[in-house]
């Protein structure tokens, strides 16, 4: 049976972790990490994965290779990444759904 309660726990015990390792990672690169996706909507599923997006300042190869290291150790996790000049632009123009208010979350 699905324990949404438990699930919650978890998440913010996750969500903790994940924060410290990618701002170990990124350092000042990281600008911003929002939940997003179904469960900040409330309409996850026993199966939902847990989606984030993450806000950096620049982004390479280099950069890029810090996050998967980082999410290879949280597999019930999804990440989104924009740029910072992108985010600015898009949350702007409010272009799409994770970026109001209602479907995203600062962890």
């Amino acid at each position: 049976m699905y324990d949404k309660k438990e699930r919650t726990q978890n998440v913010k015990k996750y969500g903790l972790k994940l924060r410290e390792d990618l701002f170990n990672a990124l350092g000042a690169n990281l600008v911003s990490l929002l939940r997003t996706g179904s469960r900040v909507r409330g309409e996850a599923t026993e199966k939902s994965d847990y989606d984030v997006s993450l806000i950096v300042g620049t982004i390479d190869s280099s950069v890029i290779e810090k996050i998967r290291r980082v999410f290879s150790n949280y597999p019930d996790f999804s990440a989104y990444v924009l740029v910072n000049t992108n985010w600015k632009r898009c949350h702007e123009l409010s272009c799409c759904n994770s970026c109001t208010p209602t479907c995203s979350a600062a962890i």
